[in-house]
């Protein structure tokens, strides 16, 4: 009887110990994905702290994403530049779409003239940027200014529908504005940065 009682007594003590088992193995998952969550967060962290740490040693990177951010200033938000409408008096040429355009067509050269500019670091990638740069400034200045001409021009007529400054102005005008002063702003820090030393290998 002894022997049953124990054998009975010693199965009771192995069940109680795997049911307190059990419960065990959800704090080790908990502190896993918790250890999966901090190492993501430390692996994005190096990505950006590489990123900053890249300045330091090409003083002109900082130049060729100015010079490019122009391309994404005016590409990516071609939605808000679509839905902006221009009045034009009879006899006027409206020119506004062809102001556009440019500045697109410039703008996606000026992405790769950035690129290059990161890497060549050479004065002549810096006049190309420049004169790319000029074109989407006195392009996008003309674009503004028929903004601000069409609203002049629809006081003077009557509309079906009246020009009402909404938001897709405010961005629109925000984003040329941004593409001018970024693309100048590169041009200029390129010059100063650029590789004065830079000699084309022939091959």
């Amino acid at each position: 009887m002894n022997e049953k009682l124990e054998e009975v007594v010693q199965e009771e003590v192995v069940v109680e110990q795997e049911v307190q088992a059990e419960p065990a193995e959800a704090p080790i998952l908990h502190d896993e994905t918790k250890k999966e969550a901090f190492s993501f967060k430390k692996y994005l962290l190096n990505i950006w702290l590489g990123f900053l740490d890249s300045f330091k040693y090409n003083p002109c990177k900082l130049a060729g994403i100015l010079v490019a951010l122009p391309g994404f200033f005016i590409g990516f938000f071609l939605e808000f530049h679509s839905k902006v409408r221009f009045v034009v008096l009879e006899g006027q040429l409206d020119l506004s779409g062809f102001y556009m355009f440019i500045m697109v067509l410039l703008g996606c050269i000026n992405i790769f003239n950035g690129v290059s500019l990161s890497s060549k670091r050479n004065l002549a990638t810096v006049i190309i940027s420049s004169v790319c740069s000029l074109v989407i400034t006195v392009f996008g200045i003309l674009w503004v200014y028929s903004i601000g001409m069409s609203f002049v021009n629809a006081q003077k007529i009557t509309l079906v529908n009246p020009l009402k400054f909404d938001i897709n102005y405010v961005m629109s005008i925000i984003c040329v504005i941004l593409a001018i002063i970024c693309s100048i702003a590169g041009c200029i820090l390129g010059y100063f940065k650029r590789n004065k030393d830079y000699k084309k290998v022939k091959f």
